[in-house]
């Protein structure tokens, strides 16, 4: 039973860092966009497109981690006996039943998607309530086209949690999702802001801001959704959106290293303990 403790926490281990990989795997090429680079294109060149592929990829491969979990398993212990599926005990005919479900269904709806030249993908669906005649492909060519922009906005080291704000549209890269809005219909607001003592990467400040974007006037044009930003990219980001952000709480954005220098200077002040110490002035007399 070690052995299958061990095995599993190796897979688990394994599958955790393939639907979050950090940056050292992603560099390595061993997340999805790099692995499947010649399949997905170029997403400055064709970055709609490039996104419906590689989420409906990200969801086919997800997919078989429970079924692949159950495989491993059964070749490696095969005192289980897992492939007998006759045999197999209540748990384990419950979770092959379900992780073979899961693959299927989900495998059914990327395969339906690409049937239907993914005109029912959830991104095309959202593109298409911003066309007046529902051609959401037109839309499409004009975020592509703006997303060639070199002066575009764009926050986040990740594949799966970037954001992005070009000369129109806002856009927030998820693992399974893109959320897409036009700044012509956006109310964004400042709702909160945390500070970071600890940081992994360098780029990021010690103050982390959440701002939440809805629509201005159609509650149904897109679900809200939250952008995460660092205090240092945030003054970029509002000569970029050109847009008033309103402020819900009172916070003060740290902006500058100066600004965090200072802060942290009067902090160790603050610790140090108190002298008290007489000054003895001598006063010179000339004849």
């Amino acid at each position: 039973m070690d052995d299958f403790w061990l095995l599993s926490l190796v897979y688990f281990l394994i599958s955790f860092f393939q639907i979050h990989p950090p940056q050292e795997i992603q560099s390595a090429g061993f997340s999805i966009p790099s692995l499947f680079s010649s399949i997905l294109g170029s997403e400055e060149s064709f970055f709609i497109h490039y996104h419906i592929v590689r989420i409906s990829i990200t969801i086919a491969i997800h997919s078989l981690i429970p079924i692949g979990y159950f495989l491993v398993i059964g070749f490696y212990q095969p005192d289980l006996k897992l492939f007998e599926i006759s045999s197999l005990n209540n748990f384990w005919k419950i979770y092959f039943s379900v992780s073979l479900l899961t693959t299927i269904g989900l495998a059914t709806v990327v395969f339906y998607w690409y049937m239907s030249s993914f005109e029912n993908h959830p991104i095309a669906r959202q593109l298409k309530k911003y066309s007046p005649n529902g051609q959401w492909k037109q839309i499409a060519a004009q975020i592509n086209n703006e997303f060639r922009h070199f002066d575009k906005f764009s926050s986040g080291t990740s594949f799966y949690n970037r954001v992005y704000l070009t000369d129109n549209w806002l856009i927030k890269v998820n693992l399974y999702s893109v959320k897409i809005c036009p700044t012509s219909n956006l109310d964004i607001a400042l709702t909160g802001a945390i500070d970071l003592n600890l940081t992994t990467d360098g780029s990021m400040g010690r103050q982390l801001l959440k701002l939440v974007a809805k629509p201005l006037n159609d509650p149904c044009l897109f679900e809200q959704f939250i952008l995460r930003l660092s205090s240092f990219e945030y003054h970029d980001f509002c000569e970029k959106l050109s847009l008033p952000i309103r402020q819900t709480c009172d916070i003060i954005i740290k902006q500058s290293l100066p600004e965090m220098f200072i802060e942290s200077f009067r902090e160790q002040v603050m610790t140090n303990q108190s002298t008290i110490y007489q000054r003895e002035v001598f006063k010179k007399k000339f004849k």
